[in-house]
């Protein structure tokens, strides 16, 4: 099965005047409406927000050990973002 992301996002660094209670109230309407449709045709796994670009941090398991690191950096406009899923 393929899968795809939606991704909404905004630029680092500009700030973005807070949505007021209706547009917040018609965004989550919308997404809920889209993920109805994605889960009654089988294609969708899950939803979950996206920390900012700078808690980006790489995870290795090796000989039963975990290491994190920061990173990885961004080499273009393309972010690497960790996922929080609630």
């Amino acid at each position: 099965m393929t899968y795809y992301l939606l991704s909404v996002h905004g630029v680092e660094g500009e700030a973005r005047a807070p949505m007021t209670e209706e547009e917040m109230r018609r965004s989550h309407e919308r997404l809920g409406t889209i993920e109805k449709d994605m889960k009654s045709n089988g294609a969708w796994v899950f939803s979950g927000r996206l920390h900012e670009p700078s808690t980006a941090t790489v995870v290795r398991a090796s000989g039963g050990q975990v290491l994190t690191t920061d990173g990885p950096f961004a080499e273009s406009k393309e972010y690497p973002l960790r996922l929080s899923v609630p």
